[in-house]
């Protein structure tokens, strides 16, 4: 495999098809608010008893969304059962995810499908530069490319044909309130995904990319909300997956991989709840 865009499955890109064991988003993430160890526990072509964690059977609203606003309603498929008990509903049901789809009750989809259009329908009142994401680019397109000798990998969900812009979609059990994602967005290493995605992107095309999330709740009435990160945000996500890097160049040529500190580690007390019991303590006394 050479540095560029590849049309792959999505269970080929997790597997790590670089010609070396490649840098992803999820490692760096473990390199950098995890261990190295974890890094290494996790990657399918470090650790020899890697085993990918299994899809659950139970319905993810969340997922099936995924799948269908960017990708159409081609890979997932609605069984006439009211639910999974029956045998003849779980063979089917197993018959389908054995050829890659997503079953869903008929209920289900239905669901699905309104939580989708109403993802279409407030990405076409957004100020987005995009109506459709099923219309001007493409989606899970496998993006690999080299530094060095270190291989790098990243899988946008959605790429326009300029290469100009990539949107990353989103589903949360919790407000998408635009007030309230900033914790949230560096607590998940969403910082690290636009500045990783980005310089992928830039090495192979030349191009480098506005990167925009969406964010949709699973309640509804599905409400969206449309994230650019300020620069200062994206200045500090492309620091973090500088040093990811050089962790995960330090790791493999030493070959060592450590876990958590042997010292003993004393937690102090965050600010927050350090100020909170004060103004509990006030009233008690």
């Amino acid at each position: 495999m050479n540095p560029g865009i590849y049309a792959i499955t999505e269970e080929e890109y997790h597997k790590d098809p670089c010609p070396t064991p490649s840098l992803s988003r999820s490692i760096i993430k473990d390199l950098l608010f995890d261990c190295p160890f974890r890094a290494w526990l996790k990657h399918p072509r470090l650790n020899p008893d890697y085993e990918p964690e299994e899809d659950s059977v139970k319905f993810d609203l969340g997922t099936s969304a995924h799948q269908i606003l960017l990708e159409g309603t081609d890979k997932v498929i609605a069984l006439d059962f009211d639910d999974w008990r029956k045998k003849e509903a779980k063979e089917q049901r197993d018959q389908a995810r054995e050829q890659g789809l997503i079953p869903l009750l008929t209920d289900q989809y239905a669901e699905v499908l309104v939580m989708v259009e109403a993802a279409k329908q407030q990405i076409r009142e957004s100020k987005l530069p995009v109506n459709d994401l099923q219309i001007g680019g493409k989606p899970e397109q496998s993006v690999v490319w080299k530094e060095n000798d270190t291989w790098l990998r990243v899988r946008p969900d959605w790429l326009r044909e300029d290469k100009k812009m990539v949107i990353d979609y989103k589903t949360t059990g919790l407000s998408a309130n635009p007030e309230g994602l900033d914790r949230h967005i560096i607590s998940m290493g969403y910082d690290i995904q636009a500045a990783f995605y980005s310089r992928g992107l830039e090495s192979v095309t030349g191009i480098k990319p506005e990167f925009f999330f969406i964010f949709q709740e699973t309640t509804k009435p599905y409400l969206c909300s449309f994230i650019g990160l300020h620069p200062d945000l994206i200045k500090m996500g492309q620091q973090k997956v500088d040093y990811g890097i050089f962790l995960w160049e330090k790791c493999l040529k030493e070959n060592n991989w450590p876990a958590y500190p042997k010292e003993i580690a004393y937690i102090e007390a965050p600010s927050w709840s350090l100020a909170k019991w004060e103004q509990i303590a006030v009233n008690i006394c």
